[in-house]
């Protein structure tokens, strides 16, 4: 599990590299990203609920994937360009996808 510190020289490094001027809009959505990282570290949770958690999460993308079709039945998919993209975003698959990415991160 990430500590703080080690979060922390994370951070440093990047805003080298921004000063450097590489890739300044990537290196600052990765900076907000760690931040928020150390925040939720600093929170002090325990590994067995990060891994918890994190199989929570891949639980309810797994169980919004199945529950597709029948949306799918009940719609109008003619009007959508893309009915699957639409249905996860409007079921939340993109913020799951998001603080799965970030509990892996901190748990790596």
């Amino acid at each position: 599990m990430k500590t703080a510190k080690e979060i922390e020289t994370e951070i440093s490094i990047v805003r080298k590299e921004i000063k450097d001027g590489k890739s300044i809009r990537r290196n600052k959505a990765r900076i907000v990203f760690l931040r928020q990282c150390k925040l939720y570290i600093e929170t002090d949770p325990s590994l067995s609920y990060l891994n918890s958690e994190v199989e929570t999460i891949k639980f309810k993308i797994k169980v919004l994937d199945e529950r597709y079709p029948a949306w799918c039945a009940q719609k109008n998919l003619s009007q959508w360009k893309n009915p699957l993209s639409h249905y996860r975003s409007e079921a939340g698959i993109p913020l799951l996808k998001s603080q799965l990415k970030t509990l892996k991160f901190i748990l790596e």
